[in-house]
């Protein structure tokens, strides 16, 4: 699978974020992972964010929409367009004190993850002033021996057990990790409320919707 198909092509689907966001819908995505990584690994939440909206259009072209079952397609395009408010609460989430604290744990935790694996020589990302950021794809395969698709599968794993801060107490993680939280609820809401034309929650995501209504994140 060259790099081509697997971040554009068919094999974007044989990614991890493709394959979770498959398993627990966009909502839990965000929930369970995305909205936990901290402003500084704003490298991994745009990839996984983009190869979600591109496994979307692989999974449900465009083109089959007029063929497709009428739910689906509101269904796929509910998704899509979560997805997209999601860049938007990520590029406008706002500054925090608790943002130290939240990168150190995390990118501990990544790099721990990366060196419990079968290559533990490898280096799942770089930090340059501050902010993690990518291994240039054609370097990974002769620097580390593992293939570009290993390594994105790899740094998905890690990512997510990453954005759970295992050396941080529960109480504390979840302290910390609320005002981006609430931010990433709000934008979401938000665009739904206001975006035109009207946004159609799906019938298969009004309970998650109500809830995080009621309750946030």
């Amino acid at each position: 699978m060259n790099y081509r198909e697997l971040l554009n092509g068919t094999g974007v689907l044989e990614l991890g974020v493709s394959k979770y966001l498959a398993e627990v819908g966009v909502l839990d995505l965000l929930d369970d992972y995305l909205a936990n990584l901290p402003p500084t690994a704003e490298f991994i939440s745009r990839f996984e964010l983009a190869k979600g909206g591109v496994a979307l259009n692989r999974l449900y072209s465009e083109e089959d929409e007029d063929r497709a079952d009428a739910s689906d397609g509101e269904l796929r395009r509910f998704e899509r367009q979560v997805l997209s408010f999601a860049v938007g609460a990520l590029e406008s989430l706002p500054e925090s004190d608790s943002a130290p604290i939240l990168h150190g744990a995390f990118f501990e935790a990544l790099e721990q993850c990366g060196r419990g694996s079968p290559w533990p020589d490898v280096e799942l990302f770089l930090i340059h002033d501050g902010y993690g950021g990518d291994l240039a794809p054609h370097l990974v395969e002769p620097t580390y021996g593992l293939s570009y698709f290993e390594y994105q599968l790899l740094r998905h794993q890690c990512a997510r057990y990453a954005a759970t801060y295992p050396t941080l107490e529960p109480e504390v993680r979840d302290e910390l990790l609320a005002p981006q939280r609430e931010h990433y609820a709000k934008v979401i809401l938000d665009r739904l409320d206001n975006e035109l034309p009207p946004v159609e929650v799906p019938a298969e995501y009004q309970d998650e919707i109500d809830n995080l209504r009621a309750s946030g994140w």
